[in-house]
């Protein structure tokens, strides 16, 4: 579950509250990952996976460096930009940073200046579900993508695939988004999940599922127990002095919701009439 999902599910009764009598190795988690603004007292979730929202870029296809969110409106990169449609507030999120915001603000003026700046993107952009629903890499092996708004799974997608591909966390900041164990209200087992969940908290057991999907964990404990090449890669686990940048997406409040869903749907509405001409 993503972190900023939680307050409106929990505020809906959706969300079991979780006994932590049941959940020991808690005490697993770091300190960086707990109380955070979303579920200030781990009430419904516990940290389970994180990363960061950077650029992904095609190496061999750049004449120059990318390492500004800048970047992707520089007009030597016209028809070869790719964002994730369903990630609205990622690229909303980047464009806030890329002009000097908060990437969680919901100043009306802001997200008036965001759309202003959405739509001076060289048009058309590519949108990565339309070549591949799970991984930008797609549309940057088989398709005409240079950079993009992506993950480090992407990366990994697109190195598998033996391109030449890099992940750069922009000077403006990156993003950090994060995933949770949540239990529905309706379970009729909470107590077993609340031990299954406890069981994944396990160091060894933590640090079995990041060997094996490359996320990295809120669960210092593993880190003895994980691969050196995971803890050594700065794309999963960023030095400190670039985390000290990174913005956390937090969730909006209902009118914001609004705000920017309304910012969103005038850029694809802008971006597919581009494309169609």
């Amino acid at each position: 579950m993503e972190n900023r999902r939680i307050p409106a599910l929990a505020a809906a009764n959706l969300l079991a509250r979780l006994d932590h009598r049941n959940l020991p190795n808690f005490k697993n988690i770091s300190l960086n990952f707990r109380g955070l603004i979303y579920d200030p007292d781990n009430a419904y979730s516990v940290p389970y996976s994180w990363g960061t929202t950077g650029i992904v870029v095609r190496s061999d296809r750049l004449t120059e460096p990318v390492i500004r969110w800048a970047d992707l409106w520089d007009a030597r990169y016209a028809g070869h930009v790719a964002l994730y449609r369903g990630q609205l507030r990622e690229t909303i999120g980047l464009t806030l940073k890329s002009l000097g915001f908060s990437a969680n603000t919901e100043d009306p003026a802001h997200l008036q200046a965001v759309l202003t700046r959405l739509l001076e993107l060289p048009l058309p952009v590519h949108l990565a579900e339309d070549y591949d629903p799970f991984t930008i890499s797609t549309s940057m092996i088989d398709g005409p993508v240079s950079v993009g708004m992506g993950y480090t799974y992407d990366v990994l997608e697109g190195r598998a695939a033996g391109a030449p591909f890099d992940y750069v966390l922009p000077e403006e900041g990156g993003l950090l988004w994060g995933d949770n164990f949540v239990i529905p209200a309706s379970s009729t087992q909470r107590r077993q999940a609340e031990q299954f969940i406890d069981f994944l908290l396990r160091p060894e057991i933590a640090a079995m599922i990041t060997n094996q999907n490359h996320f990295a964990m809120a669960n210092d404990a593993a880190l003895r127990f994980m691969k050196p090449e995971i803890i050594q890669n700065p794309y999963i686990y960023p030095p400190q002095e670039q985390m000290n940048n990174i913005e956390i997406v937090l969730p909006l409040s209902e009118a914001g919701e609004q705000l920017y869903e309304q910012v969103w749907t005038q850029f694809l509405e802008a971006n597919a009439r581009a494309d169609n001409r």
